[in-house]
C-alpha cells in the first residue's frame, strides 16, 4: 500500500511542480508586488504597504475600470446564455451526421485566434467596412455610422468569441435532463413555452451557472478584444493594468489591479457556486 502511494505521488509530482512554478510562485509574487510602492519613479520601494489598494478606490478612474468591467462581463455573460439556449436544443435534439456537422460548425471558430476573429469585427464595424459601405451603396446613409469604439461593438464582438462555450456547457445540461419529462409535460396539455420556463430552463441552471462562471471571467480578464474594438473609449480592467505596468511603468499599482480582478472573479465563482448549491438543495433536496 505504501509502495502504491509513492508511485501515485511520484506520478503527480510533475504536475505539482509546474503548478508551483507556474501558478503559485507567481501569485505569491504579484502578492509581494501589490503591496509595495513605486513613489514618483520606477524605482520600486521594498516597504510594504496599502496604499495601492486605497488609491484604487478613491481614484475615479480606476473605480470606474471595475464598474465597467462587472457591467460588461456581466452582460456578456447574460447575452452568451440567452443566445445560446436555440443553438444548443438543435445540437441536443439532432442525430447522426448532422449532429457531427453541427458541431464542427460549433468548434470551428474555437481553432482560429482570437485576434483574428476580432479583426474581422474590425472591418465589418469600421466607418469604411461592410455595414456602412453597403448602406451608403443603398442610400440609406449619407455619412458613415459610429459602430466601432462603444460598447455595443465590444459586445457583439464578446458574444461571437465566447458564444460557443454557452452552447457547450448548456447542450452538456440539456442531454441529462430524461426524455419522458418532455412527454409527460405535453401529455399533460402544457405548452411548449411552459414546458421551457417549467422543465427544461430549472433543470438547466447548473449549465447557466457555469457557462456564467467561465464567460464573466474570460471577459473581465481579456485584454486583446477592448483594445482592438473599444481602444482607450471604454476603460476596464485589463485596459487599465496594461497601462499601468507597460505604459506609466507602476508595477505595484498593475500588481494590485490584478489582484482586485482577481478577486473579482473568485467571488463571481464563490456566488455561483453559492448559488448551484441552493438549486441542488432545492431540486433534490441535499
Amino acid at each position: 500500500m505504501i509502495r502504491k502511494d509513492k508511485t501515485n505521488f511520484f506520478l503527480i509530482l510533475p504536475a505539482i511542480l509546474f503548478l508551483t512554478a507556474f501558478l503559485i510562485l507567481p501569485l505569491i509574487i504579484l502578492l509581494l508586488m501589490a503591496f509595495r510602492s513605486s513613489g514618483n519613479s520606477i524605482v520600486i520601494d521594498d516597504t510594504l504597504t496599502i496604499n495601492n489598494f486605497i488609491s484604487i478606490f478613491k481614484n475615479q478612474s480606476f473605480y470606474s475600470g471595475i464598474l465597467n468591467t462587472l457591467k460588461l462581463s456581466a452582460i456578456v455573460s447574460i447575452v452568451c446564455i440567452v443566445l445560446a439556449y436555440f443553438p444548443a436544443l438543435t445540437l441536443v435534439k439532432t442525430k447522426g451526421n448532422t449532429k457531427t456537422l453541427l458541431y464542427v460548425v460549433l468548434l470551428s471558430p474555437m481553432l482560429t485566434s482570437v485576434v483574428i476573429r476580432v479583426y474581422s469585427w474590425i472591418v465589418i464595424l469600421s466607418s469604411n467596412g461592410i455595414i456602412n459601405q453597403s448602406l451608403m451603396k443603398l442610400h440609406l446613409i449619407k455619412s458613415p455610422l459610429s459602430l466601432m469604439w462603444n460598447s455595443t461593438s465590444l459586445v457583439i464582438a464578446f458574444v461571437q468569441v465566447l458564444l460557443p462555450y454557452a452552447i457547450i456547457f448548456i447542450s452538456n445540461s440539456l442531454t441529462k435532463i430524461d426524455n419522458n419529462l418532455f412527454r409527460a409535460s405535453n401529455s399533460l396539455g402544457a405548452s411548449a413555452l411552459y414546458t421551457f420556463f417549467h422543465v427544461i430552463l430549472p433543470l438547466t441552471i447548473p449549465g447557466i451557472l457555469s457557462s456564467f462562471t467561465l464567460i464573466f471571467s474570460l471577459t473581465a480578464g481579456s485584454y486583446i478584444t477592448p483594445m482592438l474594438i473599444a481602444g482607450h473609449q471604454k476603460q476596464v480592467m485589463a485596459l487599465t493594468i496594461y497601462q499601468q505596468a507597460m505604459q506609466i511603468m507602476n508595477l505595484p499599482m498593475a500588481a494590485a489591479l490584478s489582484v482586485v480582478l482577481l478577486l473579482v472573479v473568485i467571488l463571481t465563482i464563490v456566488i455561483t457556486n453559492y448559488l448551484g448549491r441552493l438549486w441542488e438543495v432545492r431540486v433534490y433536496g441535499k
